[in-house]
């Protein structure tokens, strides 16, 4: 096996009825949404079946593993608030 870096970025539009979370450090880690739900950003394969077009996603470690992929390091990820 080999060892492969990573790094993901974009944009979202969030409702600005969501409060923004912040860690000890005053970085946005998530969300809160009305009931109380904390939505956080995730690390998540994509797996397209060539067939049928349809798209799987994989966040948890073993099923990355069943497809030849092992985390091994996630550090952290953050809202950056515009």
């Amino acid at each position: 096996m080999k060892s492969c870096d990573f790094e993901l970025s974009g944009q979202l539009l969030i409702d600005e009825n969501l409060a923004p979370q912040h860690d000890f450090e005053g970085k946005c880690f998530g969300f809160k949404l009305p009931d109380g739900r904390i939505v956080r950003m995730v690390m998540a394969l994509e797996i397209e079946n060539p067939d049928t077009g349809n798209f799987e996603y994989f966040s948890d470690c073993s099923k990355m593993e069943s497809i030849g992929m092992t985390l091994l390091d996630y550090f952290k990820s953050n809202f950056t608030l515009i």
